[in-house]
């Protein structure tokens, strides 16, 4: 894992409330488990993450064939949206990653200029 790739996790992050496995290359599964949690709180606030909290969801199905995927929730910054993040993630699919259907291929999320 590079630094790089924490970077693009914590801006992800910073400016949707969420990152998918759908938005970039990062760990899988077994990868969250072996550094945890709290290991990762802290490597993404060094790259940039403003949160405090985060969950992390395996194996989850947003439905609308994107089929199964990881899940990180910045727990404060959804909750100010008062939205569940299942919805959220739905949708920030449905907006961001179209072209892993229509295509077949992973892009990064675009991020919004302020993000940057």
């Amino acid at each position: 894992m590079n630094e790089r790739s924490y970077l693009r996790v914590a801006e992800t992050l910073n400016a949707y409330g969420l990152w998918t496995s759908w938005c970039s290359e990062f760990l899988t599964g077994p990868g969250f488990t072996a550094i945890g949690i709290p290991y990762l709180q802290r490597s993404l606030r060094s790259s940039g993450w403003k949160g405090t909290t985060l969950t992390l969801h395996l194996d989850v199905d947003p439905g609308g064939g994107f089929g199964y995927g990881s899940v990180l929730i910045d727990e404060a910054a959804l909750a100010q949206r008062g939205t569940r993040w299942p919805r959220d993630v739905r949708d920030h699919l449905e907006e961001k990653h179209r072209s892993y259907l229509i295509e077949g291929e992973r892009r990064f999320c675009a991020l919004p200029a302020a993000a940057l």
